[in-house]
């Protein structure tokens, strides 16, 4: 797989939502839902995970640029908002 490499912007949003780098890149590695954003034209993987003490859904958007991924953000979204982002277009199943 390509390498996965983080940039300031999304590690502020790491800590600022207070979820490990291990998380985000267990989302890319293991992704259960993958598709394309058709706003931004940026990929979406999705994968339900445990951090803290609870059990979430995880949406981690990024682009591949070469050998590379560069995760953009990173949050929470729940089934509902995953088939509703499907149901309007708006993320595209690869």
């Amino acid at each position: 797989m390509k390498k996965i490499r983080f940039i300031d912007y999304f590690l502020d949003r790491l800590r600022f939502r207070e979820i490990p780098e291990a998380v985000v890149e267990r989302v890319l590695r293991e992704a259960t839902q993958r598709y394309t954003d058709a706003e931004t034209g940026r990929y979406i993987a999705v994968k339900e995970v445990k951090y803290g003490r609870r059990r979430r859904r995880l949406m981690v958007a990024y682009e591949e640029q070469g050998n590379e991924i560069i995760p953009v953000t990173v949050h929470p979204v729940t089934k509902r908002q995953v088939q509703s982002r499907i149901k309007r277009q708006r993320w595209i199943p690869k």
